[in-house]
């Protein structure tokens, strides 16, 4: 379930949500470990695609590594129980775990700073497996836009420096991150998705769009624009990881 929070106060208008976008279902991003025996993946409340060593995830914010029995398992691994994780380097990294009495332990990470960190899981002292987690701060944020006019059923996406909407126009918004290498940065993290001026637009339910691409993050809220004019969207990520803004020119329904 996907949280938010409505703030008004003059000049702005904030909502928080959980994930960090407007509108989509659940993914979980998973990788085998280099010998096979663990599955470590990353639940996402968006559609991520691919595999978890083909993206990066976002530094300073905790991430939770669901690990996992592989269909490949040694069979003297039995239930999985006494496994542990730890990483390297342990510099700027904070792990810890959740152990399970009835299997494997998840565990959870946070990186402050970018780059490669190899988790190596053990049992009971032997080393059974290891993946390598790599970290990033989003070098670029993209915004697109899922509008739907007050008289359509379905939204059209959007993209641009500005986007002219219709007065009682709802809009999912969608945000895509990428490392300096292009990868996708992917998390769970809070976004909080703000609008000056702040009487020009009120909370939506979403519409359940199905157009945000891979990788393109949602959440379960949207705006409808009430207002005519010029109105600016800004969406900034936890513990400042980014920032990006999004202009709408609104008219009325007779075009003005």
């Amino acid at each position: 379930m996907h949280s938010y929070r409505l703030t008004s106060v003059p000049l702005w208008v904030a909502l928080f949500v959980t994930g960090a976008a407007l509108c989509a279902c659940g993914d979980l991003t998973s990788a085998t470990g280099h010998f096979g025996n663990l599955t470590y993946g990353l639940y996402t409340d968006y559609e991520v695609g691919g595999s978890l060593g083909s993206v990066s995830l976002i530094t300073g914010v905790p991430q939770h590594i669901e690990v996992s029995l592989s269909i490949f398992a040694d069979d003297e691994l039995e239930d999985g129980y006494g496994i542990s994780h730890e990483v390297w380097p342990d510099d700027g990294v904070n792990i810890s775990q959740d152990f399970d009495l009835l299997g494997v332990a998840d565990f959870s990470i946070t990186a402050w700073r970018p780059g490669s960190y190899t988790i190596t899981s053990s049992q009971y002292g032997r080393m059974i497996d290891m993946i390598d987690l790599r970290f990033a701060t989003p070098a670029k944020v993209k915004i697109l836009s899922d509008v739907r006019g007050p008289d359509e059923d379905y939204g059209t996406q959007y993209s641009g420096y500005r986007i002219d909407i219709r007065e009682g126009s709802e809009v999912c918004f969608w945000v895509l991150l990428t490392d300096g290498m292009g990868r996708a940065v992917v998390g769970q993290y809070d976004m909080a998705v703000t609008a000056s001026p702040a009487y020009s637009v009120v909370t939506g339910g979403g519409f359940g769009s199905t157009l945000g691409p891979v990788n393109y993050q949602r959440a379960a809220r949207s705006l409808f624009f009430v207002e005519p004019g010029l109105v600016t969207i800004t969406v900034a990520g936890e513990n400042g990881g980014f920032r990006a803004s999004q202009r709408y020119q609104v008219v009325t329904a007779e075009g003005r």
